[in-house]
């Protein structure tokens, strides 16, 4: 920070870790996807939804 700006710390960019590790209030909105611990997790659920629908025989 070599400005006077800066060494004031007034009108300081936004830190890139901040910003990476900060919540947004998009991320608390809720998601429209899955996490799955495994790949049988997955394939589990996948087996369930299609016989729910009606899908693959």
């Amino acid at each position: 920070m070599q400005t006077k700006d800066g060494q004031k710390g007034v009108n300081r960019p936004t830190s890139i870790a901040e910003l990476l590790t900060k919540n947004h209030k998009e991320e608390s909105d809720e998601r429209d996807y899955l996490v799955f611990e495994s790949g049988e997790d997955f394939e589990n659920y996948r087996k369930a939804l299609l016989a729910k629908t009606g899908g693959e025989e």
